[in-house]
């Protein structure tokens, strides 16, 4: 058809748009066929288009939420803020995007669960589209105690990241030092890797920083509280735990 070769041609309009746009105008060309048939055979057409006014009238006012969604469904297919295939965050549920309709959309989770949902509740939303770009950061933070040698341990981590074929030269890798709590510093690395690359990368990544701290004997530091209950008779004390920050190497847990 003439309409779908044209907007082939034009960028950045998604598949299911243009789709959408063709059979509008192919169901379109069918209605303004018969109306111009009737009139050809001189039918009057006054009563028949009062009639549809009212009908559409009554089933606009009846089918108010169906048209925000079908509004919203124009919405994402025109600003195209997602398509199919793609890992998106929608409010509460991330996934991929298994199809998008005029009413609803559709995620696929990671479990193989598929969430289906309202266009105007996705359009409403905050959209976070994670396969928007080529590349993406693959992140990794670490807690360790206050006695570790922080800066082995950031050097550690990059090493580790800069090793791993699917990590990309540029940008580099970096790290810092994100949060010091009250147990713990908080150490913060990451890479970059191609989109379709991420979840092999940090699969990987995850087994093999692992396995160093295992090899270096890196100390994960985890809370412990030392509660005292003194009787009112007696004054007895009784030591139920001892409050300390025992540091547990990565090796035990």
């Amino acid at each position: 058809m003439l309409t779908n070769r044209s907007l082939a041609l034009v960028g950045g309009i998604s598949d299911i748009f243009r789709l959408f746009i063709v059979r509008v105008v192919w169901q379109g060309t069918i209605v303004l066929g018969v109306f111009l048939a009737l009139a050809a055979i001189e039918v009057n057409l006054g009563p028949v288009l009062a009639l549809i006014g009212g009908a559409s009238f009554i089933l606009a006012f009846a089918l108010q939420s169906n048209l925000g969604n079908l509004a919203s469904g124009l919405m994402i297919m025109l600003y195209k803020p997602f398509d199919v295939g793609d890992e998106v965050k929608l409010g509460d549920i991330w996934g991929f995007v298994d199809s998008i309709g005029l009413a609803n959309t559709k995620v696929r989770g990671f479990s193989g669960q598929i969430s289906t949902l309202p266009n105007n509740s996705v359009w409403g939303s905050v959209i976070t589209n994670n396969t928007a770009g080529e590349t993406r950061a693959v992140s990794f933070s670490l807690k360790v105690g206050y006695n570790e040698d922080i800066p082995k341990i950031q050097e550690l981590l990059l090493d580790v990241i800069r090793s791993h074929p699917l990590v990309l030269k540029t940008p580099a890798p970096s790290g810092m030092v994100w949060e010091l709590a009250d147990y713990y510093v908080n150490v913060l690395a990451k890479g970059w890797t191609k989109n379709s690359d991420y979840w092999t990368a940090y699969s990987d990544l995850m087994n093999q920083i692992k396995a160093r701290l295992e090899q270096e004997g890196i100390a994960v530091p985890t809370p412990k509280q030392r509660i005292q209950v003194e009787d009112g008779f007696n004054g007895k004390t009784t030591q139920l735990l001892t409050e300390s920050l025992e540091q547990v190497t990565a090796s035990n847990k």
